[in-house]
């Protein structure tokens, strides 16, 4: 209904200006401009930011550990996974670091659940070794791949850093967090996917 009501609009103030011009030419151009109108794909990518309705397919990834060893999301079915994409000069990413490694290896750690961090520094190398030290980190650390350095994960874009991803027990996206979270927060939402205190 609004994108006829500007077509009948836009075609009246048209017509005021193309006398001498073809109107079908007119109203060809009117119709693909559609008023700037935008009509998502049917394949657009679920938003980030908070609980996500349901995912069809589980999610995956295979990336390596500085130690040669590789990270393979799907051999964690059957737990709640959080994953934290993250780089070692972002401050909320070294405050949320170690409340996910606690999480999984503190005095008060949930079972059922696993942490995974996922490296986006360019020169991970060189700059993860003394920052997993530093925090004393025990959760696995996957570097990222070319995808991942652009921005592309299978969760969806990568909005920012810290930007966590939640996965239940069967492998389903479920929540997309950004920035700093409270360390209760994580803990209830993993408990209502399936952790244990």
């Amino acid at each position: 209904m609004g994108i006829l009501a500007c077509m009948y609009v836009s075609g009246n103030a048209l017509s005021q200006r193309t006398q001498g011009y073809s109107w079908p030419l007119a109203f060809l151009a009117l119709i693909l401009a559609g008023c700037g109108a935008r009509i998502a794909p049917k394949n657009a990518p679920i938003p980030n930011g908070g609980p996500l309705k349901a995912q069809q397919l589980p999610v995956d990834f295979d990336l390596p550990q500085l130690n040669g060893e590789r990270v393979h999301l799907a051999d964690y079915r059957g737990q709640v996974v959080i994953v934290i994409y993250f780089t070692t000069w972002c401050a909320p990413c070294a405050e949320l670091l170690p409340q996910l490694n606690g999480l999984v290896h503190g005095k008060s750690a949930l079972k059922n659940v696993v942490t995974i961090g996922v490296s986006v520094d360019l020169q991970p190398k060189k700059l993860l070794p003394a920052f997993i030290d530093s925090w004393g980190l025990k959760l696995p650390i996957a570097l990222g791949d070319s995808a991942a350095l652009h921005g592309r994960t299978p969760f969806g874009r990568l909005p920012a850093v810290p930007a966590v991803y939640i996965v239940d027990r069967a492998g389903h996206h479920v929540e997309t967090l950004v920035g700093t979270i409270p360390n209760a927060y994580l803990r209830r939402r993993a408990q209502t996917l399936g952790a244990i205190p």
